[in-house]
């Protein structure tokens, strides 16, 4: 009996023992203590052999399971205040929460209600000063607000739809978190006086109007250059244009592929996993729509705020189109000069790249690319319908691999030939290349060395190349050429464009981005074709106008690592699709409960709260373990890759 009178007696070491409802740093950051007995009877109980991971969950959740109903449910433990809160926001069942309670799997009903209004009270007197940054979010360090548009459908008499704009903030790792303010723990006697209320009392939403005063004439912009970074593009072209030669190699031997597909490849080509990482906070979401510039103002507003508040004298906000366009109009007026000189408006990486993934289908969709993809069978009709409109990310990018490998390899047949025909002196470089030593040793095991070395010794090979490639662009060989040349330079733009994100090579990111405005401009994109322009002059003139953040991006620091590895940064608005966007996705929302500004208004507060809550279940659960090692390398991976581009 000795492990359960431990946790009989030793109440203090538990979660919630004293004071309840808890704060959010609670909730997120506190664990449960399993006496150490307990701990060891329970190991013996459910396995004989060496720890494991599982062990080690299942420990944990039947100690706590122990705790709160040897204490008849008065000492709270971590999983039963953040089960049941997670179902609240998942299915929004009262009645699921019921049941998983009376099983003794979590809190009432009631409780999570008292749970959510108490943070949500706590959130309106932060809302009042708009200054609040997550805790683990240092000072005098360089941060980027991402915000993002996330339509909640919450249930309307006038049949209105309901949007809030989420938020998170973005920084580097490489610091040190400063170690938390202790926090007072209530006797249980102020804790038996705290209000417990259930119901959230709606708090008056005041976002400053927007002024519209005519702005002066448009900025001379005849100082701008282009083409700046062609270097650091001729070198993304080489890679690529080595990474299918090395892969047409093993075809033409007839031997089992070895070279992954392109994502793969590029890690391999990466020197080290890097330690570094981002941490990503989340913001309370502001409870307007963004079609309103009253809400872009304060969100604009509000990010220049909590960057002062962190002592920092510039600041970077990346925004999708809908919300871009209406800041950029904003940052315009002269009536908001100061957050024109405080904020670097940056549109989303993520969406411009599905947009030009649509250019691209528009473009080749009805010139046999859609036939194509439908008769070698990698994806069905409706899912080829919406890659070429830009959706299904993945699926379009990955897709858009195979076809630039299979094309570049009927390509460089074409330079194979050209080259017998007219140059013995660049047959004889080319097949040297081939038959080098270094080559083979790329071959074995690609490398930045060796991959270094070879661009170095046959630059000559590389370059002839991509003068063949732009002589069929030319129309050398006819039109029909010409137009499927034109698919290798797009998707070699996009390349560009995922390498710049994935290294955080922040010149070949322009360069990139320079390419894509022409084709914008060609395929009714009027809103990118505006906006991108404006966006890639305001980042060329950024060493003038904010040095600071252009040093950030300059290291990297504009888009995002969100775990341990090596070529996987993601766009900043990818981010916080994947974090906050995302976790606060269920079957029902808030829709079809309640029709209360009030509830409506707790939901929204406290929404970073639930996610960060299911974030964190999830870490313990072993489900969003990070795997650092990219799918491509796996063997069978490599073979699946290799059929479906000798399919296309």
């Amino acid at each position: 009996m000795e492990p359960f009178k431990q946790i009989a007696d030793k109440g203090q070491l538990y979660f919630f023992s004293c004071s309840w409802p808890p704060s959010e740093a609670e909730i997120i950051l506190r664990k449960t203590t399993i006496p150490e007995l307990t701990a060891r009877l329970l190991q013996m109980v459910l396995t004989k052999r060496s720890k494991s991971s599982k062990v080690t969950r299942l420990v944990s959740s039947i100690g706590q399971y122990l705790i709160y109903h040897i204490n008849n449910g008065k000492k709270k433990t971590s999983k039963h205040v953040a089960f049941p809160f997670c179902i609240k926001r998942k299915t929004g069942s009262k009645a699921v929460i019921n049941w998983a309670s009376k099983f003794g799997r979590g809190l009432s009903y009631d409780d999570v209600l008292i749970l959510e209004t108490h943070l949500a009270m706590e959130y309106a007197k932060d809302q009042e000063f708009k200054s609040f940054t997550p805790a683990l979010i240092q000072p005098s360090q360089f941060v980027t607000f991402v915000w993002d548009n996330n339509d909640i459908n919450h249930e309307s008499l006038k049949g209105f739809s309901l949007h809030c704009i989420n938020g998170i903030i973005i920084q580097s790792s490489r610091l040190v978190l400063n170690k938390p303010e202790p926090t007072s723990v209530p006797t249980s006697s102020q804790a038996a006086r705290k209000v417990k209320p259930k119901t959230f009392k709606p708090m008056p939403v005041e976002i400053p109007a927007y002024v519209q005063i005519k702005r002066n004439n448009t900025e001379n912009q005849s100082h701008i250059q282009r083409n700046l970074y062609e270097e650091v593009e001729r070198r993304s072209f080489a890679i690529d244009t080595l990474w299918v030669i090395a892969k047409c190699q093993a075809s033409i031997a007839n031997v089992e592929q070895k070279i992954p597909n392109w994502t793969g490849f590029n890690y391999l080509l990466c020197n080290e996993i890097s330690d570094d990482y981002h941490k990503i906070g989340y913001l309370p979401a502001i409870n307007q729509s963004p079609s309103h510039h009253d809400t872009v103002l304060e969100l604009l507003y509000q990010s220049k705020i909590k960057a002062e508040k962190l002592g920092l004298t510039e600041t970077d906000v990346v925004l999708d189109m809908t919300i871009y366009s209406k800041a950029v109009e904003i940052i315009l007026n002269p009536r908001y000069i100061d957050l024109k000189k405080f904020i670097v408006l940056r549109l989303g990486a993520f969406h411009t790249t599905c947009i030009f993934i649509a250019v691209i289908g528009k473009r080749f969709g009805d010139a046999g690319l859609r036939d194509i993809v439908i008769e070698s069978n990698i994806l069905g009709e409706s899912s080829v319908e919406q890659i070429l409109k830009g959706k299904h990310y993945n699926n379009a990018v990955r897709i858009l691999k195979y076809f630039y490998d299979a094309m570049k390899r009927r390509f460089l047949e074409s330079f194979e030939q050209a080259v017998l025909e007219h140059s013995d002196t660049l047959d004889i470089s080319y097949q040297a290349l081939i038959n080098s030593a270094e080559f083979k040793d790329f071959l074995s095991l690609p490398t930045n060395e060796t991959m270094k070395e070879l661009c170095a010794k046959h630059k000559e090979v590389i370059d002839e190349i991509q003068l063949h490639e732009k002589s069929l662009l030319d129309g050398n060989l006819g039109p029909t050429v010409s137009v499927w040349a034109s698919f290798l330079k797009m998707v070699q733009i996009l390349f560009d464009f995922l390498r710049s994100v994935k290294l955080g090579d922040w010149k070949l990111h322009l360069q990139s981005t320079e390419r894509m405005l022409r084709w914008m401009f060609a395929y009714d994109r009027p809103n990118y074709a505006r906006f991108l322009t404006l966006y890639w002059v305001n980042m060329q003139k950024m060493p003038q106008t904010h040095p600071e953040v252009h040093n950030q991006f300059e290291l990297g620091n504009y888009s995002v690592r969100r775990h341990h590895g090596k070529f996987n940064e993601i766009p900043s608005d990818q981010t916080i699709e994947q974090t906050i966007n995302r976790q606060q996705k269920c079957g029902r929302e808030i829709n079809g409960f309640s029709i209360s500004e009030g509830t409506v208004q707790r939901w929204v507060l406290t929404n970073h709260v639930a996610a960060k809550c299911q974030g964190k279940m999830e870490q313990f659960l072993g489900i969003s373990e990070a795997n650092s090692v990219t799918k491509d390398l796996a063997r069978k991976r490599i073979i699946f890759d290799e059929e479906c581009v000798v399919r296309s």
